[in-house]
């Protein structure tokens, strides 16, 4: 069974969730591809992707949606004391920024606030394709990031990072297994889907604070 899933990323470990199916079903053999790209199922020979993206409601591939991040604004107190805390979207404008990229070239946040929707232009010292440099980045204090909030929970508890603009919502991104529809009847594709159903169903998000 060929899969791709994305590279490691708080909370999604999808080669430890690979190594326990295995040794669920020892007769099922797997090449795993992590990367941070979108891929064509049909057309790479995928038999599935795992990713986590905002939901394609017109997508001709059979979608198993898992789990649903939040996204949260954060930056460090000590930045936040030399630069200013933002009470806007807006004033984010004249602040350092650092942007998690995901599998996709990003080059704005979009916030769905009380006021409307608005989109920041994202530029700053920092853009990576990992979640964990961002949030390093952004707990040393080097600028403010967009990260999903169970990947930062535990620095809101420590006082390493601070949340703000809570009155303000970013789109939510979905833990989706996806297949071509030539694969539902797959056993293979079945008995997978429904472990990493078992695994990670549910929300994943931080209440507000």
């Amino acid at each position: 069974m060929r899969i791709s899933a994305p590279i490691r990323e708080d909370p999604i470990d999808l080669s430890s969730a690979v190594r326990d199916f295995l040794a669920r079903h020892p007769k099922v053999e797997i090449d795993l591809n992590l990367e941070t790209r979108i891929v064509d199922p049909i057309a790479e020979g995928y038999d599935v992707v795992v990713r986590v993206d905002e939901p394609n409601e017109a997508s001709l591939f059979v979608d198993h949606r898992l789990a649903v991040f939040e996204y949260v604004v954060c930056a460090a107190p000590s930045y936040l004391e030399d630069h200013g805390e933002p009470e806007t979207p807006e004033e984010l404008r004249s602040h350092r920024l650092l942007h998690f990229s995901g599998d996709r070239s990003i080059t704005s946040w979009r916030f769905l606030g009380p006021g409307g929707e608005t989109q920041i232009p994202v530029s700053g010292p920092l853009c990576a394709n990992s979640i964990e440099p961002v949030r390093m980045a952004a707990i040393t204090g080097l600028g403010v990031a967009v990260l999903p909030s169970i990947a930062v929970a535990a620095a809101f508890t420590s006082g390493e990072l601070k949340r703000i603009l809570t009155n303000e919502k970013l789109p939510r991104r979905v833990l989706q297994v996806i297949y071509p529809p030539s694969r539902r009847l797959s056993a293979k594709v079945r008995l997978f889907t429904d472990f990493l159903i078992e695994r990670f169903e549910g929300p994943q998000t931080l209440a507000d604070s």
